[in-house]
């Protein structure tokens, strides 16, 4: 009878008690669906159904509901840390984020502000190797006709994209056809680093980075055949062979080409050349994004430099182009 009663009880105070509203984000400058999930803890699919997205464009002031999470009436999102106002009005006033800074860093020099505001000094001579420990996959001038300007590490899903240099986030999107989930950085001496296939971009537009500071999480997003990361040097509007900068270098499948370590200390000129001097064969004036198999990690997964990484999960951008 005394368990009735409870029962009882129980059923009238969840009667009483207040309905619980749907948790809701307001969509602020530099917001992607991948930072949102991320922020919440919740997953890119289920924020699409949620809120019946077909794609991942979204809008500045718009309302999206978060799937799987409730809060009492009234109660709103948190608002945005001091340092992510800054960040972007940063980029509000610079004009970075946007499609057409994405798409000017790939075929020209960035504007002398950007270039300012990534900080002041020099830049180091060598770059950091993006992803710990990562395997060397694909190198510059690879593929039909060396369309491939860029180099290709493996690292296991989800492991850190560290920043190869510092300076300031210009763009971090998806909406570059066939990279994507993507990260534009502008460094203090005018080069520029991209980070391609990312299964999630941690930065935002106008964000300041340091040398190392982990700006996105590895995967397969975009035209990509498998997770890795597609990293490219952009220097006065060329795309240059960054592999003799790594350091440490990366490892390797197979035997080892010969790498021009004189390169970084300034007595080698490096590789570069025009993104439109070698098109893709199969998609003339389009990215040189990855559409040949990426083949399995080679021994033990490398480490992921300290930080959690996420399980194994491949998913397609629906903003790209598809994969081949």
């Amino acid at each position: 009878m005394r368990w009735a009663v409870g029962w009882l009880c129980l059923s009238v105070w969840f009667a009483a008690c207040p309905a619980r509203a749907q948790r809701t984000h307001t969509v602020r400058p530099g917001d992607t669906l991948a930072r949102i999930a991320h922020r919440h803890h919740t997953q890119v699919p289920a924020l699409r159904e949620a809120n019946g997205l077909r794609g991942d464009a979204l809008s500045v002031g718009q309302e999206l509901v978060l799937p799987g999470a409730t809060s009492r009436p009234g109660r709103r999102p948190a608002a945005p840390s001091r340092a992510e106002r800054q960040a972007a009005a940063r980029a509000l006033r610079l004009g970075l984020g946007t499609l057409r800074t994405g798409q000017s860093l790939l075929s020209r020099r960035p504007e002398p502000r950007w270039v300012r505001a990534a900080g002041s000094g020099r830049a180091g001579r060598t770059l950091r190797l993006p992803v710990d420990r990562a395997q060397f996959i694909r190198g510059w001038g690879s593929g039909a006709g060396g369309y491939h300007l860029a180099v290709d590490l493996r690292g296991p899903v989800g492991a850190p994209i560290r920043a190869a240099e510092r300076g300031i986030v210009a763009y971090s999107g998806d909406g570059l056809s066939g990279y994507g989930n993507f990260v534009m950085l502008v460094h203090p001496d005018g080069r520029v680093t991209a980070y391609a296939h990312n299964r999630e971009n941690l930065v935002a537009p106008g964000q300041v980075v340091r040398r190392g500071q982990t700006i996105a999480r590895l995967g397969n997003t975009g035209r990509s055949q498998g997770p890795h990361l597609h990293f490219m040097l952009v220097r006065d509007g060329e795309h240059c062979d960054p592999l003799p900068l790594f350091s440490p270098a990366p490892g390797r499948r197979g035997p080892r080409p010969r790498v021009r370590g004189a390169a970084a200390r300034g007595g080698t000129p490096l590789q570069c050349l025009p993104r439109s001097a070698r098109p893709h064969p199969g998609h003339a004036g389009e990215a040189d994004a990855d559409d040949e198999p990426v083949p399995p990690l080679e021994g033990p997964e490398p480490g992921a430099g300290g930080d959690d990484v996420a399980p194994e999960r491949s998913e397609t951008s629906t903003g790209a182009a598809p994969s081949e």
